[in-house]
C-alpha cells in the first residue's frame, strides 16, 4: 500500500490541501506541527516566515474515517517526521518567558507533552525541532535544549542504550513502555494495558533493566536447594 500524506500549503491566504505519496516528493520541503491544540493559522504563518511551502497537522491531514488510511499513517509517521524541514512543537501550558524554562519546577518541565507517547518520535526523528510558548513565541530548539530535555525525559540516553542493545542482539525493533504508549489518553492506555500479556507473550525477548543491583565482588550469590521441586 502507498503511503498518502495530505499537506497544506503555506503559499495561499486561504486553505489548500494536496497529497503526496512520499516525503521526497514533497517539493521544497514542509513544516510538521505536533499533536498538541493544532491551530491552522499560525502553523500556516510559521511555515511560511521559515520559507516552507507546505505544512501538516495530524488532526485535519488524516482521514480517521478511514481504518486503512489511519493504519498507514501511523505506520509511515517516523518516516514523515524523519524527513520534515522542522517539527513545530506547540506548548499551550507553557507561558513564553523562555528566561524560566529550565527552573525545577517551570511549566516548562512540567508541560504534558512530556507525558505523551508521540513524544519520543517528535524529539528523536526529525533533524530541527523548534519549541513554542503557549502565544507561539519560540522557546528555543531541541539541540539548544538538549541537556534540559535529557533532564526531563531521560529519552536519550535510556533509548540509545537500549536500541543500541538491541541491535547488537540482532532486533529491528525495540519497545519501551515508559516511551510506546501515550498516557495521556485513557482509551490508549486501557488498551495497552489489557494487551500487554500477549505483546510480552509474542516477544522474541524481554530485557530487564534492574537499576538497584550493582556488581559487587562481595556480594553473595542466591543459592538453590537442589531438594527443591519446584525450581526449574
Amino acid at each position: 500500500m502507498s503511503t498518502i500524506m495530505r499537506m497544506f500549503s503555506s503559499m495561499f491566504p486561504g486553505v489548500r490541501l494536496q497529497s503526496f505519496n512520499s516525503p521526497t516528493a514533497v517539493d521544497g520541503g514542509y513544516a510538521i506541527l505536533s499533536h498538541v491544540c493544532p491551530k491552522v493559522r499560525e502553523i500556516h504563518r510559521l511555515a511560511r516566515s521559515y520559507d516552507l511551502p507546505w505544512f501538516w497537522i495530524d488532526a485535519p491531514c488524516i482521514d480517521r474515517q478511514s481504518s486503512a488510511e489511519l493504519s498507514e499513517a501511523i505506520r509511515s509517521m517516523y518516516k514523515w517526521y524523519s524527513q520534515s524541514s522542522i517539527c513545530f512543537v506547540y506548548l499551550a501550558d507553557v507561558p513564553s518567558d523562555s528566561s524560566l524554562i529550565s527552573a525545577p519546577n517551570s511549566a516548562f518541565r512540567r508541560s504534558k507533552y512530556f507525558f505523551r507517547g508521540w513524544t519520543l518520535q517528535e524529539l528523536i526523528a526529525p533533524r530541527r525541532v523548534i519549541f513554542l510558548s503557549k502565544d507561539w513565541t519560540v522557546l528555543g530548539e531541541k539541540h539548544e535544549l538538549a541537556g534540559l530535555l535529557e533532564e526531563i525525559t531521560g529519552f536519550f540516553q535510556k533509548v540509545r542504550r537500549f536500541c543500541a542493545f538491541a541491535r547488537a542482539e540482532g532486533f529491528e525493533w525495540a519497545w519501551l513502555d515508559a516511551c510506546c504508549i501515550d498516557k495521556t489518553s485513557s482509551s490508549e492506555l486501557s488498551e495497552a494495558l489489557n494487551s500487554m500479556f500477549r505483546w510480552y507473550q509474542d516477544a522474541v525477548v524481554c530485557y530487564a533493566s534492574l537499576h538497584d543491583v550493582s556488581d559487587r565482588s562481595n556480594a553473595t550469590s542466591p543459592t538453590v536447594d537442589d531438594d527443591d521441586d519446584d525450581v526449574e
